[in-house]
């Protein structure tokens, strides 16, 4: 690996989407783990939890375009600390199957949160 990022991030990203079973997240993680540049690792419930909250095109389905467009947000700075804390709070609240929307520190900036909420609420109410 160190032989490739001495090459450049770019030229060893290129050379790591030509191995197989490759994907976008992998090569993502690898550039910015052990190469420190500039890459957003996003997972599918990373994904599905910037959908959420607006800041990923909703319709968009390609991971590079998805990333390209996650990195424009978020600072080079932060990118290790956004990674992570994405991660968490995807696994523990921004579920695909019974979110925990109420409870995620995210809600007021989720509009997906926001409705889900309503619909529980209305929902304890009407079972009363």
């Amino acid at each position: 690996m160190e032989e490739v990022a001495k090459k450049g991030i770019k030229e060893g990203a290129k050379k790591l989407q030509r191995l197989k079973d490759v994907t976008d997240f992998a090569i993502a993680w690898v550039m910015q783990r052990s190469w420190e540049g500039h890459a957003v690792p996003l997972d599918a419930p990373t994904i599905r939890m910037l959908k959420r909250l607006a800041v990923l095109d909703a319709t968009e389905t390609d991971p590079e375009t998805l990333r390209s467009s996650a990195e424009h947000f978020i600072p080079k700075a932060k990118d290790l600390e956004f990674t992570d804390a994405a991660s968490l709070i995807a696994d523990q609240y921004c579920r695909e199957v019974n979110p925990t929307c109420s409870k995620c520190p995210l809600l007021a900036d989720c509009t997906h949160g926001q409705q889900d909420s309503k619909t529980i609420t209305t929902k304890a109410k009407k079972a009363k």
